[in-house]
């Protein structure tokens, strides 16, 4: 492996880590988006040097928050996993399916919590009320990339980070063309 890669991968799982994941979350990540051909668990363990149960829990994290998808190969029953093609809307669904789950608890809690538990209860609306507005938000946003996306999808489609390969990750335009 190339200096240069690894090093990506390294900064990969501390920037996985500074956002309170798993490092090694973000080792594969970085690893994946590397990689054209999908890797098993056993080639992600080799080429990270971390057992192929630690491989396998962070794989899971990925596939559940959509940057990494699970594929078979015919007459191997072994899984293997490559970046999610539509990583970008994917991620987006599964964090907007987390703050929908925060939500439900939240107005649970505000329908059986008693009245006089006043503080708590006000703290609790403030808070479904935030993630209700980021809901709505996250809403439009997955409908604007999606547009971006079929707008691009001529346009080397299918590299898991939005059709834009090697221009970053693909930064769409403002209104009237200008980069925000």
């Amino acid at each position: 492996m190339h200096k240069e890669s690894e090093r990506f991968i390294e900064r990969m799982g501390l920037q996985f880590e500074a956002d309170g994941l798993p490092r090694t979350a973000g080792r594969i990540m970085g690893l994946l988006l590397l990689r054209e051909e999908p890797l098993s668990l056993d080639d992600i363990s080799g080429e990270l040097r971390v057992s192929k149960g630690s491989s396998s829990t962070n794989c899971r994290l990925l596939e559940s928050g959509g940057w990494a998808e699970r594929v078979s190969r015919p007459g191997d029953r072994r899984d293997f996993y490559r970046v999610a093609p539509d990583m970008a809307l994917r991620s987006l669904d599964a964090a907007q399916a987390k703050m929908k789950s925060l939500l439900a608890l939240l107005d649970d809690a505000l329908e059986t919590l008693p009245a006089e538990l006043e503080t708590g209860r006000r703290r609790i609306r403030a808070i479904g009320d935030f993630h209700r507005f980021l809901v709505v938000e996250l809403r439009d946003i997955i409908a604007r990339w999606a547009e971006i996306e079929s707008a691009s999808s001529g346009v080397g489609g299918g590299n898991g980070v939005g059709g834009r390969e090697g221009s970053g990750l693909g930064r769409p335009r403002g209104i009237g063309g200008e980069s925000p």
